[in-house]
């Protein structure tokens, strides 16, 4: 169980990275 909630909120903080990066290259582009 404690494996499956470390690897599920990796994967969820490493998508939100993802999307503020997005979200930033695209502010920056403006």
């Amino acid at each position: 169980m404690p494996t499956n909630v470390k690897s599920y909120t990796t994967s969820i903080k490493s998508t939100t990275l993802t999307l503020i990066k997005r979200k930033y290259a695209s502010l920056n582009s403006i």
